[in-house]
């Protein structure tokens, strides 16, 4: 059996970067003093009202200029900042990554700001969804379908860190940030990728998902204290509580990485064209 396979034949994966923000902080050094130190990063929402809301806690990113600006625009930022720690740490170029991109992301919905925008542009028009699609219809906008395409936050990221291919997007629920691992460590078990980057993000938490959750029951009303709601094993256990943040991982094969690791001037393997 050659070294650094596995007992089928196939490249052993390494994980060479490893980029996160959460609620607790930017970055692994953040959290990882936060987490150690006992800080819990659940806390009464702060982003918009929620008054007539059981759920009034979650584990909001509320530190970053798009907090405020939409779920789209905040997975965004989540992601931008995890890949950008997972690149570096790995030691690829921030703007020439040279590998594909598998990203779990939430599913996609018109912000409430660009609905005001549109409602705005029909203001002799009642309120309603009659009224955005008569906005919708009378001129284009072009950054506002931009954003409301399932692949956007991808295509931003493969433009801004230099990834190869047509980036992956997916959403499988819970399952999400696993599946975009999986599909990078089969790209380099089946040879396609010399480094892969997978990321997990999500800045989606609003009135209308809580109350999605809650109708399903799936959300703990335990507001006060809130540090204290989450209790996975509990039995007064209940629900679960809802967070943003993102994880970014950079892999390559192993054999590969050791390689690049101790001949640090040696130039990066490239795949043929077909292979």
């Amino acid at each position: 059996m050659p070294r650094y396979r596995d007992h089928q034949g196939r490249p052993l994966v390494a994980v060479t970067g490893i980029g996160v923000i959460t609620s607790l902080g930017i970055g692994k050094a953040d959290n990882w003093a936060a987490l150690t130190g006992g800080r819990s990063g659940i806390h009464a929402i702060r982003r918009f009202p929620t008054e007539g809301l059981t759920t009034r806690i979650a584990g909001t990113v509320d530190f970053l200029p798009e907090s405020g600006r939409g779920s789209t625009p905040l997975s965004h930022a989540l992601a931008a900042a995890a890949a950008e720690e997972a690149i570096a740490e790995a030691g690829v170029s921030l703007d020439d990554f040279g590998g594909p991109l598998f990203l779990a992301a939430p599913p996609v919905e018109m912000e409430w700001p660009d609905r005001f925008a549109l409602d705005a542009e029909e203001a002799d028009r009642p309120a309603g969804y009659d009224t955005l699609f008569a906005a919708a219809r009378a001129r284009i906008h072009p950054a506002m379908f931009a954003s409301t395409q399932f692949g956007y936050i991808a295509d931003l990221l493969a433009e801004r860190f230099g990834t190869r291919g047509l980036p992956v997007t997916l959403s499988t629920a819970c399952a999400s940030g696993a599946t975009a691992i999986q599909l990078g460590v089969e790209a380099i078990r089946r040879g396609e990728a010399d480094r892969v980057l997978s990321i997990g993000t999500d800045g989606s938490v609003s009135a209308e998902s809580l109350v999605r959750f809650s109708l399903l029951s799936a959300l703990s009303t335990q507001n006060e204290p809130p540090e204290k709601a989450a209790r996975p094993f509990s039995r007064d256990r209940s629900g679960f509580i809802m967070a943003e943040g993102c994880g970014a991982l950079v892999m390559e094969p192993f054999e590969g990485a050791v390689s690049r690791r101790t001949n640090p001037g040696r130039p990066p393997r490239l795949r043929r064209e077909g292979r």
